[in-house]
């Protein structure tokens, strides 16, 4: 909780932060640190001694008249630094020295141990309230506004009621009686509140700025902040059960010291029972109504909290509106800027794809020309029985036809981008289509010896698109021929699995590493594999052939070990 600066006056920077002592570096290396540690230690040594004091000059039951009551305090000087350091440096500065002086204290009373250290936590429950408030609502401590005072004197008050409960266990280790315990309780409370009000508040008063600035100022790396005010109902939960004690403890104990007088015969004791029992009434009345004010205080602040706390919200809700607004807008224009990024490379891809199909249509027909000129070369060289020149034209001949596949491949695959080939599937025969494709690789297969199976039984029939199959069969057993050595073998076979036709093609050549295998169908990775005697492979055709088969609802994929071969596999429908 944050309370509003025009309600405080000035806004102070003194709140609640934890000191820790791990962060504190060694004496000799940390002058500030060193500080801290001495005054530290110089506090838990005086709240010993001031703890002996108390006993020795006899520091409890001093009396006060208070709104008509007669009441006896009981003041207790350790706490007064305790709390000091809890508010200014932390819980376990405070918690220490209040332990250890209550500790001391009641050894030296001669109470058990076991008891004693029990009774040790009393002090430090008191201490334990203040932290837990000033740590989960964002108050400050230096009392300079009307609602840090109040808030502090409610704390207080709720504080002592818990530390107070030190009293029942030294009432039972006295050895004292139920008629007792209840003025050590009033006494116990009272005069804790009344320190904190009377000599704990001006010392805040008069030093938290000093010491808050002097803290930021040398101890800030080294210092841990509060979190977020989560424990805000941790601290009012607090706060409603101190309340719920006191009225319990307060009652019941009056409720019993007067049934304790009244079972007996002695009519001086009911007179006190009667008397305390009235003094406790109205004492019961002064803080109840002093209660009343401090909540109904707090409480008016807290909802004025609240509201400008949603308003605050409001503010700031409505500014990531707007910015979300802007944000969107940016967000649209920049798709908008996407889109027509995206256009413009649709509409450059579509040019290249034009550009290759041109150069590829009129490259197509003198290469053709060039490839029919080689032939009949070749035929009457061969009937003039040169045999070297032959082979030579043969060799020249087949190049012009891979560079004459290339071409066709090339305009093919920039018609299926540009969507101008359509898929007509047919019923076709798969072995008379496996002959008509491999008639055209029948002349690199015998000059390079590799033989040539067909395993396709005559009755298998297929749905595809007869010029598209045309494509695929010939590439792929035109690259087969191609990365096989001399007197080697390609076998192309097919069998039937279920609704489909599986296909294939397999070389004795020199297959392809693993590590490229991911990449033979990305287009943009399309690398030069090193076929036999030197001949490239630019990879186009097995992309296409790929493409060609998945638009007619079948799969391609390769299985290949250097050295070993390579297996092409794909399935087709079945007709």
């Amino acid at each position: 909780m944050d309370m509003e600066s025009d309600l405080e006056g000035p806004v102070s920077s003194a709140y609640y932060r934890t000191v820790s002592l791990r962060a504190l570096q060694p004496l000799g290396q940390h002058f500030d640190g060193a500080a801290l540690l001495v005054a530290w230690l110089a506090t838990l040594a005086l709240g010993i001694g001031l703890g002996l004091a108390s006993i020795t000059y006899d520091w409890s039951g001093l009396p006060l008249h208070f709104g008509g009551v007669d009441v006896y305090v009981t003041i207790y000087p350790p706490l007064i630094f305790c709390t000091l350091w809890v508010l200014w440096f932390g819980f376990w500065w405070g918690f220490v020295p209040a332990y250890l002086a209550t500790l001391v204290l009641a050894l030296y009373s001669g109470m058990p141990l076991g008891w004693s250290l029990l009774f040790a936590f009393a002090d430090p429950l008191s201490l334990a309230v203040l932290a837990i408030a000033y740590r989960s609502i964002h108050m400050p401590y230096d009392l300079r506004s009307l609602n840090a005072l109040a808030f502090f004197a409610l704390i207080s008050f709720v504080g002592s009621i818990f530390g107070a409960t030190g009293s029942f266990i030294w009432t039972h280790t006295n050895a004292l009686g139920v008629h007792d315990l209840l003025p050590i309780w009033q006494g116990w409370w009272l005069g804790g509140w009344l320190q904190n009000l009377l000599l704990v508040a001006p010392l805040l008063y008069l030093f938290s700025p000093l010491v808050s600035r002097w803290r930021n100022q040398h101890l800030d790396t080294i210092t841990e902040r509060p979190r977020q005010a989560r424990g805000t109902l941790l601290a009012v939960a607090t706060i409603i059960i101190g309340v719920l004690l006191y009225l319990y403890f307060t009652i019941t104990l009056t409720a019993e010291r007067l049934h304790t007088a009244l079972a007996g015969d002695d009519s001086q004791a009911w007179r006190e029972a009667a008397l305390a029992t009235a003094e406790s009434t109205a004492l019961l009345y002064w803080a109840v109504l002093i209660l009343i004010l401090f909540i109904a205080f707090f409480g008016m602040q807290l909802f004025i909290h609240w509201t400008r706390s949603l308003q605050r919200v409001a503010r700031e809700l409505s500014s990531a509106n707007v910015r979300l607004r802007r944000e969107m807008s940016q967000r649209e224009q920049a798709e908008d800027e996407l889109r027509k990024t995206a256009n413009h490379l649709a509409a450059a891809n579509a040019s290249k794809d034009r550009l290759f199909s041109i150069v590829a249509h009129d490259l197509r027909n003198p290469v053709g020309a060039i490839v029919s000129l080689l032939g009949i070369i070749d035929s009457q060289i061969r009937e003039l029985g040169n045999r070297e020149l032959s082979n030579r034209f043969g060799t020249l001949r087949e190049a012009m036809q891979q560079l004459m596949r290339f071409l066709e491949n090339l305009l093919q695959w920039s018609r299926l981008q540009l969507q101008q080939e359509q898929c007509v599937p047919q019923r076709l025969n798969l072995a008379s289509a496996m002959e008509t494709a491999s008639a055209p690789s029948t002349l690199h297969a015998s000059l390079k010896n590799i033989t040539v199976e067909r395993r396709v039984a005559p009755d298998i029939s297929v749905q595809a698109d007869p010029n598209m199959l045309q494509t695929i069969l010939h590439n792929l057993l035109s690259n087969a021929i191609k990365f096989t050595p001399r007197e080697g073998f390609v076998t192309i076979s097919a069998r039937r699995e279920e609704h489909t036709i599986h296909i294939t093609v397999r070389d004795t050549g020199i297959g392809i590493d693993a590590e490229r295998l991911p990449h033979l169908f990305d287009i943009a990775q399309l690398s030069t594999r090193p076929g036999t005697a030197g001949e490239p492979g630019s990879g186009l055709g097995l992309l296409l052939c790929k493409e060609l088969v998945e638009r007619q609802g079948g799969e391609l994929w390769v299985q290949s070990k250097p050295y070993e071969g390579t297996e092409v596999h794909l399935t087709l429908p079945a007709a």
